[in-house]
């Protein structure tokens, strides 16, 4: 039965069931609901909260998707905003073959939000064993809660990158997130790199980018939070 299940993954690409199956907000959110974050320090398990404030991001990351834009979000801390990313992304690389890149302030941070997919990925299984759900890949950076690269059986890959760089290699790619954001020393360079990675084909719409950093006074970020489309929370 798993066997069949990987197969049929790599043949539609999609993994989750109805009503999860469809690349629509309403799909989206009713699949991040069914997310658990995790924090040792506090609750633990903790299922994604609907919060307008949070209902309004996914809408925003949704409407700027479907033009191949690029999304700047200011956010404050502990408003879970990283992981209602993390969960959409996650429900996206579920539904068809995605390439995505995921940037931290550093190599380490950023290896940390990869993590988050397997952690949201393994706890649905737990939670939803009816799904049956196929393995997933992962490779690991350092200790057990950080990843150089999280993969689906349908093909989604996404890598981690490091926010200290002034590049991105690849190209075609779904997407680009760049978490802590307004930390980068080369944030405009990256940006440029990042726009230029997910351009479409000619007639294709372009690949999507995400800027999430809490409020910072370095001029880079004043600069391209004022040049983008901003959600701020």
């Amino acid at each position: 039965m798993q066997a069949a299940r990987e197969k049929q993954a790599g043949t539609d690409g999609c993994l989750w069931p109805a009503p999860y199956n469809e690349d629509t907000v309403e799909s989206a959110l009713a699949f991040a609901y069914q997310c658990r974050t995790w924090d040792p320090t506090d609750t633990g398990l903790c299922h994604i909260p609907d919060l307008p404030h949070l209902r309004a991001f996914a809408q925003a990351w949704f409407r700027v998707k479907s033009e191949g834009g690029t999304l700047i979000v200011e956010k404050c801390r502990r408003m879970v905003v990283s992981w209602m990313a993390r969960a959409l992304e996650l429900h996206q690389f579920g539904l068809s073959r995605k390439s995505w890149v995921l940037s931290g302030e550093t190599f380490g941070p950023a290896c940390k939000h990869v993590w988050r997919y397997e952690h949201l990925y393994l706890d649905l299984k737990k939670q939803f064993p009816q799904w049956k759900l196929p393995a997933h890949h992962a490779l690991h950076f350092e200790g057990p809660e950080s990843l150089k690269q999280f993969g689906l059986a349908n093909g989604s890959v996404c890598v981690a990158m490091n926010g200290q760089g002034s590049n991105i290699q690849g190209e075609g790619l779904s997407g680009v997130t760049m978490e802590e954001a307004s930390l980068y020393p080369y944030l405009q360079e990256m940006l440029g790199q990042a726009r230029i990675v997910t351009q479409g084909k000619p007639g294709m719409r372009n690949g999507f980018v995400t800027l999430i950093a809490n409020p910072e006074p370095n001029y880079a970020w004043q600069v391209v939070k004022s040049g983008g489309k901003d959600f701020v929370v």
